[in-house]
């Protein structure tokens, strides 16, 4: 009788429904999890892409401002006229070019004294404060000969050229940095050329505002120094560096 009351249990439509039940709740919770599992691989895509476009948008806001920082951003080369002050130091200007080897840079010599100072007073190239100048203070306007600052000031120009790198007066880029550097001091020239490998109006903006937040000074050089200078730009009788040579022998 017990092995016929086991067999009827076993075959109860009860337990079938047992079973059947315990399959449907598996059913159920399989799917919740299949669609939890498939909604984090697609956040996790999401959050892949997402990742890959912040990326993207970083290095072109990079590449967007080191182009910027880069860039000489056209220099506005309007011509204005050299002072008469500036037109009569003309021959002295001329010999100690020749003298330093960059004569042909004469009237880019002749657009900084103008810049500088338009040809007046004893330091008309403003060349003081100059590592060359071993003979008066090292302060704004400290050289009290006229001629001694011309000779101290084209030959910082000219260290200034062969730091740049200049290979000629139509070589600009290079030109410009050495401009620059003739108001800045040469480390900006190291600066410039190591980290754009150029001049532009945005990175001597950004070396000024450097060094005023360094120094802890309100101003800090010309920013513009360069389109500045070259307002005065004019190429000027040829014959006078020719004439120039051959008193200097």
């Amino acid at each position: 009788m017990l092995k016929q009351h086991r067999l009827k249990l076993k075959n109860s439509p009860v337990d079938s429904k047992i079973n059947h039940n315990v399959f449907s709740a598996s059913k159920m919770i399989k799917k919740p999890l299949l669609f939890l599992s498939k909604t984090l691989n697609e956040l996790s895509k999401l959050w892949s892409y997402g990742t890959g476009l912040i990326l993207i948008l970083v290095i072109c806001l990079f590449i967007g401002v080191f182009g910027s920082l880069s860039n000489n951003n056209n220099i506005n080369t309007e011509n204005s006229p050299l002072s008469a002050e500036v037109l009569a130091y003309e021959g002295i200007i001329t010999q100690y070019a020749i003298q330093y080897g960059i004569e042909e840079y004469v009237p880019i010599i002749e657009a900084i004294m103008m810049q500088e100072s338009g040809g007046k007073g004893n330091d008309p190239m403003q060349a003081a404060e100059c590592g060359f100048n071993t003979k008066y203070p090292h302060v704004p306007n400290g050289i009290e000969d006229p001629v001694y600052s011309i000779e101290v000031g084209i030959q910082n120009f000219a260290n200034c050229l062969a730091t740049a790198k200049v290979l000629n007066i139509n070589d600009n880029n290079n030109l410009y940095l050495a401009l620059q550097g003739y108001n800045y001091g040469k480390a900006y020239i190291s600066w410039a050329s190591e980290i754009f490998r150029c001049y532009s109006k945005a990175n001597a903006k950004v070396y000024s505002d450097n060094k005023k937040s360094e120094l802890k000074i309100k101003v800090f050089g010309d920013p513009e120094y360069v389109e500045h200078v070259l307002r005065y730009y004019h190429f000027g009788n040829s014959n006078i560096i020719e004439i120039a040579k051959k008193n200097w022998k």
